[in-house]
């Protein structure tokens, strides 16, 4: 059953530019309290300095900064290495949104969100209110809920369209012995016609001997 859910955009909660959208939605980590997306918009600068590190969340990992391209605030991370498993992080666009920076709003819905920044502030990380990355995970699992189901719509056309194209080919395949058994049978004619008009030869030979 298709699940209708709005898309979420992420936006920078300084000057308000779009940052990206669950259309390009991954993954989400609640440790790093992260959306993982494999895209975002051009309101998003790229660090082209590599850094390693050090935190125990995800040590040895090598990665660039992300900053809002028009109020330049630091809205994330993209990562170029990473541990086994983080290994969905490579490549792809980590926004950050425990530091206040980054927002999002649910279209459709009456008001945008706030950043969850500060449900982590008020209580220590064991005890910490986790209701709105939660709340956006399941909007986002919702979300690629939709899209598999699509998926799977996609795979089942796709099934019966190669079973109509086996059926089509061996359609085709008895057409070519039907036409193989047709012309066998031609050839066959044509010889028995030539060996007709020989012993008919033959005949009139034998019957221009005998007197009159």
């Amino acid at each position: 059953m298709d699940i209708s859910v709005d898309p979420v955009v992420f936006y920078c909660s300084g000057c308000h530019k779009i940052l990206g959208d669950t259309l390009s939605f991954i993954e989400t980590n609640d440790i790093l309290k992260s959306i993982v997306l494999s895209s975002v918009t051009n309101s998003v600068d790229i660090s082209t300095t590599i850094n390693t590190s050090n935190d125990t969340l995800d040590t040895g990992s090598t990665f660039v900064w992300l900053n809002c391209s028009n109020c330049q605030r630091l809205i994330g991370k993209k990562y170029h290495s990473t541990p086994d498993h983080l290994a969905y992080l490579s490549d792809n666009f980590s926004l950050n949104m425990f530091n206040g920076n980054v927002a999002w709003y649910q279209l459709g819905s009456q008001k945008p969100q706030s950043s969850i920044r500060q449900s982590f502030t008020e209580q220590d990380s064991d005890g910490a209110d986790l209701s709105d990355l939660f709340k956006i995970k399941s909007v986002l699992l919702h979300y690629q809920q939709r899209l598999d189901n699509n998926d799977k719509g996609q795979l089942s056309l796709r099934q019966k369209l190669n079973e109509h194209d086996k059926r089509l080919d061996s359609f085709d395949k008895d057409q070519i012995d039907l036409q193989q058994d047709l012309d066998d049978r031609i050839q066959s004619i044509d010889s028995l016609q030539h060996k007709l008009k020989l012993l008919q030869r033959r005949l009139d030979h034998l019957e221009s001997k005998i007197p009159k």
